[in-house]
């Protein structure tokens, strides 16, 4: 089947980040396959029509009513494939009946598996499961007749080539406040290094880093990469410490940083060598240790440049939401 003949449905979630992503791989594919061969389902559109509509709402009548309206959707379209991103509200029931039309049926997961458990109950409705975890998803996923697929985000914002921000900071960070983040921020700063710091969920957070917060809201693209240019390293730091190391998932964060040319300074996990085996980065195994890697390359800054170039070259070539979508295709061709 080529390119041409193929026909998408791409169902948004409703909520957060999740969206955004899944908005990325819909631009996509629209751009790899033809526009006229993709459709947007977005759930956000349909929960919030129904809500209305019904005197009394009900939760589960409400995303009901909201598959029956994917299924009509897709049968309407004559979609090939159903996407789906991270939590979509698609039921069990509605994957069935897609899959028994002989629909391929996909869900990229960008979630971490141990905090949002939905899967378990939905995965054996998929025809094709993508995730940013290995762990015990392969596993599952063969238990379920469903095919895993190991597959990462991407680069959330196309690079202004040839712009100059100076660096202000030494380090940027942008996402959401937890223990782990704070502790490893805050040992920062008391060491004496300038950051900048950003994302929403920091507007009850009062302590040492508040200097350091240029922003306490959702952060969108376009701030995302005048944040990240304005320092001389990015730092990724996972949500919890990372003591189950084989699977914590990495963060797309990282692709941004190295595509603003920024060293990119993130914790010592497995996946992140398979996230960006042809880049270059620097890991540290604790606080401590994070502290003497900023202090290397503060003092080696000027021999650094090079790599951040060919860094910045090889995101935008090879680590692109339309990258990923090539991927995806060849994974539901087989």
């Amino acid at each position: 089947m080529t390119n041409e003949t193929r026909r998408w449905i791409v169902v948004i979630p409703p909520d957060g980040a999740a969206r955004t992503v899944a908005h990325n791989a819909f631009n996509a594919l629209a751009k790899e396959t033809g526009s006229g061969n993709v459709k947007n389902f977005d759930s956000l559109i349909y929960l919030s029509a129904f809500k209305k509509l019904l005197k009394t709402p009900d939760e589960n009548m409400v995303v009901d009513l909201m598959n029956q309206s994917l299924l009509t959707t897709v049968l309407d379209f004559g979609a090939n494939y159903v996407l789906t991103g991270a939590l979509s509200p698609v039921t069990l029931f509605i994957l069935n009946i897609l899959k028994k039309q002989n629909i391929i049926t996909i869900h990229w997961f960008y979630e971490d598996y141990r905090r949002a458990g939905y899967w378990n109950d939905i995965i054996s409705g998929y025809s094709h499961f993508c995730a940013i975890q290995r762990g015990i998803l392969p596993k599952v996923c063969l238990q379920n007749n469903s095919t895993f697929h190991f597959l990462n985000t991407a680069l959330s914002f196309e690079p202004r080539l040839n712009s100059f921000n100076p660096r202000k900071y030494d380090i940027t960070f942008i996402g959401i406040p937890s223990t782990y983040r704070i502790r490893i921020l805050e040992k920062i700063v008391t060491a004496g290094f300038t950051c900048a710091i950003a994302g929403s969920g920091w507007e009850s957070y009062d302590g040492p880093l508040n200097s350091c917060l240029i922003n306490r809201m959702w952060t969108d693209s376009t701030q995302v990469e005048s944040i990240l240019s304005a320092g001389l390293i990015g730092i990724n730091l996972s949500l919890e410490e990372p003591l189950c190391r084989d699977d914590v998932h990495i963060s797309p964060r990282v692709y941004d940083i190295l595509a603003c040319k920024a060293v990119l300074l993130t914790e010592d996990v497995p996946l992140i060598r398979d996230a960006l085996a042809d880049c270059t980065y620097i890991t540290f195994t604790s606080p401590d240790d994070c502290i003497v890697k900023i202090r290397y390359i503060l003092d080696n800054a000027h021999l650094l440049q090079e790599s951040l170039t060919v860094n910045f070259n090889t995101v935008i070539t090879r680590h692109t939401y339309r990258n990923r979508i090539q991927q995806l295709i060849e994974f539901v061709a087989h």
